[in-house]
């Protein structure tokens, strides 16, 4: 049984985030509970990018989120429930300050964050453009991303990611609490 202390990673083929893509791009376009954030306004991690949240009980993402939680119960061996959704679209430069996820709805260590790699620009020519990092047991550590990753750690964990190069990188965010 897998312990949520760690970083996980899982690979996706081409052809589904493809598909999971299109269900993301098509349900922002609609406005199918969309809220677009004014980083402007608001003091989020998301710099330099659009961020929309998204009713996580009013989408069309279910096959995207049904998805997701399926190979995360595989692997953990708990239950989780969906508890926060939103998507990012960050262009050249984009990056995300350091920070957690805990909040009220998320102070269990168990609960935890999951990111799924929509799309990511390719070839940077510095290797740590656009990569994840990530505090564990008092240590920084890096993930490459690449198209069709889906990655998930403690929502205790502190991360961010480094300025991007050109080009587009889209993720989906899901936030999940653990059914104890």
């Amino acid at each position: 049984m897998a312990k949520f202390e760690d970083f996980y990673h899982y690979g996706i083929e081409t052809k589904i985030i493809e598909d999971f893509k299109k269900l993301v791009d098509t349900n922002v376009s609609n406005g199918n509970g969309i809220v677009m954030r004014d980083n402007s306004r608001w003091d989020y991690s998301t710099s330099n990018a659009l961020q929309f949240d998204i009713n996580p009980y009013e989408n069309d993402l279910e096959l995207v989120t049904s998805f997701c939680k399926e190979k995360i119960e595989k692997i953990s061996g708990k239950k989780v429930y969906l508890n926060s959704i939103w998507t990012i679209y960050g262009a050249e430069h984009a990056y995300h300050k350091c920070h957690d996820h805990m909040d009220e709805n998320m102070s269990e260590r168990n609960n935890f964050a999951s990111v799924l790699y929509l799309e990511v620009p390719q070839n940077p020519v510095n290797p740590d453009a656009g990569a994840l990092y990530y505090f564990m047991d008092g240590e920084l550590d890096h993930f490459h991303p690449i198209t069709g990753d889906l990655v998930w750690f403690p929502v205790s964990t502190f991360h961010g990611t480094y300025p991007q190069e050109a080009g587009l990188r889209h993720t989906l965010n899901m936030d999940w609490i653990v059914d104890n």
